[in-house]
């Protein structure tokens, strides 16, 4: 059985960072998306990077222990991002952002660039145009639905199919266990989070041509949230992309092929001192 893992906060320039620190090795900071907690990374992924990398999962502002007085904005969420690196003295980490964790992670990379070693963009967009229509019109009719109708039809974006258990259910069956870590997402957090995503002009064609780094791009073919554009987009104009796309699985990816994710992440830090080239 996996020993408990405990739940820390870390004073920053800004505030407040609640986070968690698992395994050894490289440093690889891991950004949670949308309504996201640390509750909903896959215990088989987060065990088997950990034993090749030191991860650290961090909570979005408003979420846990995380509190920021940077602006409300992504790029003020990549702000606290640095924060936090900085105030924990980590050398140079690779940074692993999912869905708006990966919107905050391109904002680190842009303005950022020396204080990272590479990044994870894992079922992200460079801009909000990338989104699905649907997803966006659901997003902005949430008003109408009860709270239980909200969590089945955002679950159903978020796996793409029907599951045999809950989507509560299987998010927790897979979660990591946590000693002392019982945060929700609040109607704060969510409030800020639609604020950021709205505000969000995106990254721009020479943005992403100034990024000098390694970056691996996942996306599942069945994403309902990501359009395949997107990853043309980042083909396009990364330097140094790795493109993996995966034939199953929706924008919880995370959760569908868990070891074979894992693995894939774990062979693009082995290499990635190496520059990649287009796929």
């Amino acid at each position: 059985m996996k020993e408990l893992i405990i739940y820390n906060s870390i004073a920053t320039r800004s505030g407040h960072v609640g986070y968690v620190v698992i395994g050894s090795g490289k440093p690889l900071v891991m950004l949670v998306g949308y309504s996201g907690t640390l509750f909903h990374w896959n215990n088989k992924v987060i065990y088997a990077l950990s034993k090749h990398h030191t991860l650290y999962l961090i909570d979005n502002r408003y979420v846990g222990l995380s509190e920021s007085d940077n602006e409300a904005s992504t790029h003020g969420m990549a702000l606290d991002v640095l924060d936090f690196i900085e105030a924990k003295g980590i050398e140079k980490p690779l940074v692993l952002g999912w869905s708006m964790g990966g919107t905050v992670a391109q904002e680190l990379a842009c303005s950022y660039s020396s204080k990272i070693s590479g990044l994870i963009l894992m079922a992200t967009v460079p801009n909000n145009s990338y989104i699905s229509m649907d997803f966006m019109l659901f997003m902005a009719t949430m008003a109408k639905y009860t709270q239980d109708e909200f969590k089945e039809h955002i679950y159903h974006f978020f796996f793409s199919k029907t599951l045999s258990i809950k989507a509560k259910d299987y998010i927790t069956s897979t979660a990591l266990k946590f000693s002392d870590y019982h945060y929700r997402y609040t109607q704060k957090a969510k409030n800020f989070q639609d604020l950021a995503i709205i505000s969000w002009n995106g990254v721009s064609p020479l943005q992403l041509q100034q990024i000098d780094l390694p970056v691996l791009l996942l996306r599942a073919k069945d994403d309902l949230v990501v359009n395949i554009d997107a990853l043309q987009f980042f083909l396009k104009y990364l330097k140094h992309p790795t493109l993996i796309e995966y034939q199953s699985g929706g924008h919880f990816l995370v959760h569908d092929q868990p070891e074979l994710i894992a693995k894939d992440i774990l062979t693009f830090t082995h290499h990635q001192n190496i520059r990649p080239t287009k796929q």
